[in-house]
């Protein structure tokens, strides 16, 4: 396990207690002060994933695909974690609603994403039926 788990749940840990004692104060602060915290974890875990990508990376390469479901698929994580991040951040500041619409615009992008990867599937699957 990476031992720099421990200071990302840490820092979290303290920043949730800040904001949940400057809830009572200020809650401006208090939303900001989590979104501040979610973005940090954030750009962590980003750095953290560095070789993840490039050990997917280096699947796609080892295989004879077309390197284009390695991107797709990377854009995809990419795309997954910013959604929920924002999602989250508006959930966390009371406007559920936005957070709703969040994760729609997310599945929207996801699909346009796919849309090359589903068109080739189709003229596989008519390639098989058609012999």
């Amino acid at each position: 396990m990476n031992p720099d788990i421990f200071v990302a749940v840490g820092a979290a840990m303290v920043a949730m207690l800040l904001a949940v004692t400057l809830r009572e104060i200020k809650k401006e602060y208090a939303v900001l002060l989590s979104l501040l915290c979610a973005v940090a974890l954030m750009l962590w875990a980003v750095g953290t994933m560095a070789p993840i990508i490039e050990q997917i990376e280096a699947l796609v390469d080892s295989t004879e695909l077309d390197p284009q479901y390695g991107e797709i698929l990377l854009k995809s994580l990419g795309i997954a974690v910013c959604t929920q991040l924002a999602c989250d951040a508006c959930k966390d500041a009371g406007e559920t609603a936005i957070g709703t619409k969040v994760e729609f615009c997310g599945r929207v992008c996801l699909v346009a994403l796919s849309l090359p990867l589903f068109s080739e599937i189709l003229s596989l699957a008519q390639r098989i039926f058609s012999i």
